[in-house]
C-alpha cells in the first residue's frame, strides 16, 4: 500500500514538502472546527486539497460547510470522500444528514441505509433516520430507530432529544420531557431540550 501512495503521489506531483504542507493545513482546519469557527476551517481544508486532495481534508471541509447550512456544498464534499473512499460509512451518514435538512428525505433515507449496511450498529445514522422519518411524519418508524439508537449508545444526549421530540409530537408529555432532561443531563448545552422544556412548562 505504502508503495502505491508514492507512486500516486509522484503520478500527481505531489511533494515531500506539499505533503507536510496539507498536513499542517489539515490540523489547523480540525483545530478551527473544533473551536466552532467554520469558516477558518473551510480555508483551511480547502488548502489542503489543493496541496494534496484528500478524503480527510474533504470529509472536513463536508462537515465545516454542513454547520455553515451549506448543504449543497457539504453533500458535495461527502460525495467526493465516497468517490475516494466507497466504503466510508460516515461520509454515507453526514451526507444523509445533509439530504434530510435539504428536505431531500428519499435520498437521505437511502445514505443511512448505505451507512447501517457499512457499519451495522452504527447509532448516529439510526438516530438521524429516526428524525428523518419524524419529520416526514412516520413517527412510527421513527420512535423504532430512536429506541435502537439509545440502545446502542445510552450517552448520546442528541437521540434523547430526537426521542423526546418523537414523544411530543405523539402527545407522551411525561416521556417526552424525562428525554429532554436526560438530554439536557448529558449536555447541558443542548439548547432545543432546554426550549421543548419550557415549552412544556417544567425545568430540566
Amino acid at each position: 500500500m505504502r508503495v502505491v501512495v508514492i507512486v500516486l503521489a509522484v503520478l500527481l506531483g505531489w511533494t515531500g514538502a506539499a505533503w507536510a504542507d496539507a498536513a499542517s493545513e489539515l490540523k489547523a482546519g480540525e483545530t478551527a472546527a473544533a473551536r466552532g469557527d467554520y469558516n477558518a476551517a473551510i480555508q483551511h481544508f480547502t488548502q489542503a486539497i489543493k496541496l494534496a486532495p484528500g478524503a480527510n481534508a474533504y470529509f472536513g471541509r463536508g462537515l465545516a460547510y454542513e454547520n455553515e447550512g451549506l448543504y449543497d456544498k457539504a453533500i458535495a464534499d461527502y460525495t467526493k470522500v465516497i468517490q475516494l473512499k466507497a466504503g466510508n460509512a460516515d461520509a454515507y451518514n453526514n451526507r444523509a444528514n445533509a439530504y434530510a435538512y435539504k428536505g431531500a428525505y428519499t435520498k437521505a433515507l437511502a445514505d443511512y441505509a448505505k451507512a447501517l449496511q457499512l457499519k451495522p450498529g452504527f447509532a448516529a445514522s439510526y438516530n438521524g433516520r429516526a428524525w428523518t422519518y419524524h419529520l416526514m411524519g412516520n413517527d412510527a418508524k421513527a420512535l423504532a430507530d430512536a429506541n435502537k439508537s439509545i440502545s446502542l449508545v445510552a450517552s448520546d444526549a442528541n437521540a434523547y432529544e430526537t426521542r423526546g421530540e418523537i414523544y411530543e409530537k405523539l402527545g407522551q408529555r411525561e416521556k417526552a420531557i424525562a428525554d429532554y432532561r436526560k438530554s439536557v443531563a448529558l449536555d447541558p448545552k443542548q439548547k432545543l431540550s432546554r426550549d421543548a422544556l419550557k415549552r412544556l412548562g417544567v425545568v430540566p
